[in-house]
């Protein structure tokens, strides 16, 4: 749930982690989590893809975003169940928190 909801800048969560270059891994942890994502434009009408083609991002990055891989997840309906692992729960809360926190600080 609080992955599909907007921040106040209007982005969600896997935009804001592209536009503050948030590891590799993040970005995927968010897009497994909330495929949909990919689909929805931020805050300047940018899709996911977008922003990570305009940040560079790898290879892993780019081809999880590319559309095809999007509409295969979202036509699965799979999700990673890793987001249960105890090792997400601590890691990648307080990776997300951090990422949040100074792209709020960023935009004031």
């Amino acid at each position: 749930k609080e992955l599909a909801q907007k921040e106040v800048g209007g982005d969600l969560p896997l935009h804001t982690a592209l536009r503050v270059e948030a590891p590799d891994d993040l970005v995927i942890a968010l897009f497994e989590c909330y495929p949909e994502a990919a689909n929805i434009p931020g805050c300047d009408n940018l899709t996911a893809k977008c922003l990570a083609e305009e940040k560079k991002r790898s290879n892993s990055v780019m081809d999880l975003l590319h559309p095809s891989m999007v509409s295969k997840r979202l036509q699965t309906g799979e999700r990673d169940s890793f987001l249960h692992r105890k090792w997400f729960g601590s890691k990648v809360r307080s990776s997300i928190e951090n990422i949040l926190r100074k792209s709020f600080m960023e935009k004031k």
